[in-house]
């Protein structure tokens, strides 16, 4: 499938990927400190607010920063020795003990973003 902002290379490229008639795209790369749920809500963001519009972008994502989806993005998807297509070689450490720590820096990193006033939603 070639959308109109895809060059015939990029579509033939996404398809050589795994991008075929069934619609299924190629798992998402793995990042350090990146959920799935993140990487997924970048790439909508970046659809629905542009590149460049990077607060929309990280207001999307909720648990990053502007200048943290810059980075990722550039460094996952445009600097990737894969481009147009991101680096699907990185490694990521999937034991419990790497999970469970990934999740639990990004709890800590979440409490100063959430709402902490209850009586806010109180109806």
């Amino acid at each position: 499938m070639v959308f109109s902002h895809q060059s015939k290379a990029t579509a033939t490229a996404a398809a050589q990927a795994g991008e075929g008639r069934s619609g299924k795209r190629p798992p998402l790369p793995a990042a350090e400190d990146w959920g799935a749920d993140e990487e997924v809500l970048l790439i909508e963001g970046a659809e629905l607010y542009g590149l460049g519009n990077w607060a929309d972008i990280a207001d999307h994502v909720g648990s990053k920063t502007t200048q943290e989806c810059e980075k990722h993005y550039l460094d996952t998807y445009v600097a990737s020795e894969t481009w147009p297509l991101p680096n699907m070689n990185v490694s990521l450490d999937t034991s419990p003990e790497a999970v469970a720590a990934r999740k639990q820096r990004q709890q800590e990193r979440l409490k100063g973003l959430l709402c902490q006033r209850r009586d806010v939603f109180a109806v």
